[in-house]
């Protein structure tokens, strides 16, 4: 009872601050009220206390897309230096593959007169587990696929580098997430991610310290990602290394 009067008071204090933001929430089966005051305060801070405006541009872009499921979650200052366990404890998340992170790829060797298209471009962001090992052969390989026409030669793979990574998404490492991005890009989803536990994942909220929740299969109908098996498998050799520099 408790909670619920905290919920009531908190969706009050919102509905004043930023009538136009509707919440939402991830209700783990065991905690659902525990979880919605949760992600409802962190809502109501992220707006009160210092205007975390890359946050706020991320929340609003879901929503925009229709992405009914999406809610945020602030995390504490160690998240990053924790084991994955207590990552997934501070989500209440059912399970550490849930916890996922969005990376922006460079094709170094897209060509200066090229023309982008929804499947060849400069740079793609790549959603992925942190359980995960990444084959980037798989990703050269599916790209070349689907990209018939375009020569070999002109697919060559690497992280972007973290100021590029920053200017083209508008949000800081840990922080970057598909929706509200300064440029639009082609979206990768790891395929593993389509099987996960309750179809659903968290990556970047852009802060550094809020997370962003939403259902897989709402976010593969509204945003059209392409999806393929990009990890290394038991057994298997990287054929062609990714330039990390």
């Amino acid at each position: 009872m408790e909670t619920l009067h905290k919920i009531d008071s908190l969706l009050a204090k919102l509905t004043n601050s930023v009538p136009e933001v509707k919440p939402r929430f991830y209700l783990h089966p065991s905690r659902p009220l525990e979880c919605s005051y949760r992600q409802l305060d962190t809502l109501i801070t992220i707006i009160t206390d210092e205007k975390p405006y890359c946050t706020l541009r991320c929340y609003k872009s879901a929503l925009e897309h229709n992405i009914t499921s999406s809610c945020l979650c602030r995390v504490t200052g160690d998240y990053y230096n924790m084991p994955f366990e207590y990552r997934r404890k501070q989500l209440n998340s059912e399970s550490i593959t849930q916890l996922c992170k969005s990376l922006i790829l460079e094709n170094t060797a897209f060509p200066d007169d090229g023309v982008e298209t929804p499947t060849f471009s400069r740079f793609y962001l790549l959603i992925v587990q942190y359980v995960a090992q990444m084959q980037s052969h798989k990703l050269f390989k599916y790209l070349r696929t689907i990209n018939p026409t375009v020569p070999k030669k002109y697919f060559h793979f690497r992280v972007a580098d973290e100021s590029e990574a920053i200017t083209i998404s508008g949000f800081e490492h840990n922080a970057i997430t598909p929706f509200g991005m300064n440029k639009e890009l082609p979206i990768v989803l790891a395929d593993d991610i389509t099987k996960l536990p309750g179809d659903y994942c968290w990556i970047g909220g852009g802060e550094i310290d809020v997370k962003l929740g939403f259902n897989v299969s709402e976010f593969i109908e509204k945003m059209k990602p392409m999806i393929t098996d990009i990890y290394k498998r038991d057994g298997e050799k990287e054929e062609v290394p990714m330039n990390d520099n």
